[in-house]
């Protein structure tokens, strides 16, 4: 075929070729069972790599290597093709190991490798892209194509692929890999240009590839890529849990110097009202105390000094005034001390079985002669309450005795007072009800307050500790304590006591 060529004969000629290459639209390097041809065709007819065609052609020239041309050196055929038929798949041939070294030196070694399948192994340096213009007969396209720069022995070898196969990514800069494919050799004209030479590898797919190694995890360039997103998401993180670190310390300090402003603040309100209630206190007490010993004092003087000028009935009744003042006195001593002995942990819930019916019938003898009679007391209890229920009868005792004492302290004379016992489900129900003067709105939030006392009571005497005491006892006892008043017409308090009916 190259004698033909060479002189000058056109005469139509048929090959059956493998496709090694498409390197333009309508271009081809193709491989027959004697050498290599490459062949122009219409531009409509794509044909693919490793495709085995049948065609037939007119031999136009060879596509000579410049460099060599003075010195007779064939280059590959060129045909015309006026007809091509795929006729099945074809294989590619054993690969020519590229020896780099005598490359546009050497007139055979250049004719060895030009336009042959040939396999190259190097390191990865960069990558660039190419577009140039496919020349022929028919047709004048540009050609892009991604280039891979390989150092091989020293040299420089473009490993040439198809747009879209993004070798950069398979092959990062560094890797060591394996390329096959068709070698094409730059278009040199003088021996000055031989060390700028190109050598083209026009691989035809990531197929007829191998990498052989890879470059350390952080050089590869998308890794690195990604590494400094890492380090600067990493500082970012880092940044953000310092700052947010210090935030939250202080939010720590600022919550932990508002909760002790709160607790001193709150230290000082105990602090203020207690001052308050320790200044109440010497007041009632100093006021209370001082009245009963005035008429102690005033009655046990008369009798001292005029005992012989009064009458009996006179004596009796100065003697009388010093009993019930002794008796008051020591109502208030009681008081106070229960009620200190309550903040202290002196007094404590011990039940018992006790007799409701009997307890309560005794306790009204008692507040009746207490009192004087000044009031009826009248006692109510239902039917089912019978026999012992576990109570505590010494807070049972501060209870009640309490709420009869102002019941009638704060009722008209000869208005009678009622203490009903019932029945609540399981519970004991105490009722205390009395008709006299009331309890004020204003003051009703603050009735279980120690020696605080209803605007409304006048010179009615008391030192405001009763109702505190009935309320802690009550609690003790796991109970509940409530009322129900209008002001001038009366008050009813509820107490409302847990039990259990023990066998008999």
């Amino acid at each position: 075929m190259h004698e033909r060529i060479a002189k000058g004969d056109q005469t139509r000629v048929t090959a059956t070729c493998t496709v090694l290459f498409c390197s333009a639209p309508g271009a081809y390097y193709l491989r027959d069972d004697t050498g290599k041809i490459r062949a122009g065709y219409d531009m409509n007819v794509r044909l693919k790599e490793g495709e085995r065609v049948r065609f037939t052609g007119i031999p136009v020239t060879y596509q000579p290597v410049i460099l060599f041309r003075t010195q007779g050196l064939p280059g590959i055929p060129w045909f015309n093709v006026t007809s091509m038929e795929k006729v099945g798949q074809g294989k590619y041939p054993e690969p020519l190991l590229l020896e780099t070294g005598l490359l546009y030196k050497d007139p055979a070694v250049h004719a060895k490798y030009h336009g042959e399948y040939v396999v190259t192994t190097g390191r990865v340096i960069g990558y660039r892209e190419y577009a140039g213009t496919a020349s022929g007969p028919a047709w004048a396209e540009r050609v892009k194509q991604d280039i891979v720069d390989v150092e091989v022995q020293g040299r420089t070898v473009e490993v040439m692929f198809h747009p879209g196969l993004n070798p950069q990514d398979a092959f990062p800069v560094g890797t060591v890999a394996r390329f096959a494919g068709v070698c094409r050799l730059g278009q040199m004209s003088s021996q000055a240009t031989v060390e700028r030479a190109a050598i083209h590898v026009l691989v035809p797919g990531l197929e007829h590839t191998q990498v052989i190694t890879l470059p350390p995890f952080w050089k590869i360039p998308r890794n690195q890529q990604m590494l400094k997103f890492t380090g600067v998401a990493l500082l970012l993180c880092l940044v953000g849990g310092i700052v947010g670190w210090w935030l939250q310390r202080r939010s720590m300090k600022l919550h932990l110097a508002v909760q002790r402003k709160g607790e001193l603040e709150r230290a000082l309100e105990r602090e203020q009202e207690l001052n308050k209630l320790k200044s109440r206190f010497v007041s009632i007490v100093s006021h209370e105390f001082r009245t009963p010993l005035g008429i102690i004092g005033s009655s046990a003087e008369i009798l001292e000094h005029y005992e012989g000028k009064l009458t009996a009935e006179q004596k009796a009744e100065h003697l009388h005034a010093i009993t019930e003042n002794v008796k008051r006195t020591a109502r208030m001593m009681e008081d106070a001390l229960a009620l200190s002995r309550m903040d202290s942990g002196g007094i404590t819930f011990n039940p018992a079985k006790l007799d409701v019916r009997g307890f309560c019938e005794r306790l009204c003898d008692e507040m009746r002669s207490a009192t004087a009679r000044r009031n009826p007391i009248e006692l109510e209890i239902a039917e089912v309450v019978a026999g012992p229920i576990l109570l505590d009868e010494a807070l049972l005792r501060h209870m009640l005795t309490n709420l009869l004492t102002n019941a009638v302290k704060y009722s008209e004379a000869g208005v009678p007072v009622q203490l009903r016992v019932q029945r609540s489900g399981s519970d004991i129900r105490f009722e205390v009800e009395d008709h006299g003067i009331g309890i004020p709105e204003s003051d009703r939030d603050r009735l279980f307050e120690a020696f605080h006392r209803a605007e409304n009571v006048g010179h009615v005497h008391g030192t405001g500790l009763g109702l505190v005491i009935a309320k802690r006892c009550c609690d003790l006892h796991g109970g509940q304590i409530s009322f129900q008043t209008t002001e001038g017409k009366g008050t009813t308090f509820t107490i409302i006591l847990p039990t259990t009916n023990p066998a008999i």
